[in-house]
């Protein structure tokens, strides 16, 4: 049997007793499932065009090799930059801290100088960054696990890119104990809020009593996309405000805002925004074309200036 370069191998190392070579279906069909989800999303991260393809399963416990391959000769030679990723994001434990992060990013770095060259990599550091911190792969790798660590038969799970020549690359294999299934693992599907400083929304119906209970609706400017919303208001002062009616809401009243999104992910590693707080509000539009700036948004800004300039780079979502 003949085996196409650029492959993924994918060994499951059964118990020393079990000599089978058999696997549940239905637990081969949620990995493999995993397994191709995380191999596009790191190819449309690395924005690479991939075509994924599976030769038939091997004995030796039960070997899986899933081929990569692009007809364009450009596109082509990211391949083995893209299955390297793959393997070197399966070694990556769901709670990595950033200096495990970082080296995994210097690892495909000198993948990507190793089969491209200088340029390329300068192209793509960003989106390696972006790759060791996605949450959909995140999120698939732990379903991968998931799956694993409730059948017993697989006591180790290897991974290994298959060069040229068939042969999968000496050294390079990364080897999952059982003990470690576990690692890898989601333990909730909440993640960190999104905090946006600098949010429009406009009124649509205001909560006119000081109350946690209810929400206000309004239309939020989602990175050009205008979208109806319920939140939260947590601005006591402005809330304070509204319920001695000392602000009057007109169609067309505006908030500037600080908004904090929360989000957890799907199944499928999507992201679902759950919950929106205004946190601060720091100017308004009354809808008569007036601009007001509020107290607690003249206080936010003027600390804002004093606190120096930080760069941070972070992997987390």
């Amino acid at each position: 049997m003949s085996v196409a370069k650029n492959s993924l191998e994918v060994h499951y190392y059964f118990r020393e007793n079990d000599a089978s070579h058999l696997f549940d279906a239905r637990k081969r069909n949620r990995c493999e499932h995993a397994l191709v989800q995380i191999i596009v999303e790191t190819a449309r991260v690395l924005d690479v065009r991939v075509k994924v393809e599976a030769l038939p399963p091997r004995e030796g416990g039960f070997v899986e090799r899933i081929v990569f391959s692009n007809r364009l000769r450009a596109t082509a030679a990211w391949m083995p930059a893209v299955v390297t990723a793959v393997v070197e994001l399966f070694a990556l434990p769901a709670k990595a801290d950033d200096a495990a992060k970082q080296a995994v990013v210097e690892t495909l770095s000198a993948a990507v100088l190793a089969y491209r060259d200088a340029a390329a990599l300068e192209m793509c550091r960003a989106r390696l960054v972006e790759l060791v911190g996605n949450i959909k792969i995140r999120k698939q790798k732990s379903n991968f696990f998931r799956c694993l660590n409730g059948y017993h038969k697989v006591m180790r799970v290897g991974f290994s890119y298959v060069n040229a020549d068939g042969v999968a690359v000496e050294g390079a294999q990364q080897l999952v104990e059982r003990e470690g299934f576990s690692r890898h693992i989601l333990l909730r599907d909440e993640i960190e809020p999104l905090e946006l400083e600098n949010s429009s929304i406009q009124v649509i119906a205001p909560v006119l009593f000081d109350s946690d209970t209810y929400c206000w609706k309004g239309l939020f400017d989602d990175q050009g996309t205008q979208r109806i919303i319920n939140f939260v208001m947590k601005d006591s002062a402005f809330k304070a405000q509204v319920a001695e009616q000392k602000i009057a809401f007109k169609t067309g009243t505006y908030l500037n805002c600080a908004l904090s999104i929360g989000r957890r992910v799907d199944a499928e590693g999507n992201v679902i925004n759950t919950r929106y707080t205004v946190t601060l509000v720091s100017d308004y539009y009354d809808g008569a074309g007036a601009h007001i700036e509020t107290k607690q948004g003249k206080e936010h800004r003027r600390k804002a200036k004093e606190e120096p300039a930080q760069m941070q780079m972070s992997f987390d979502f």
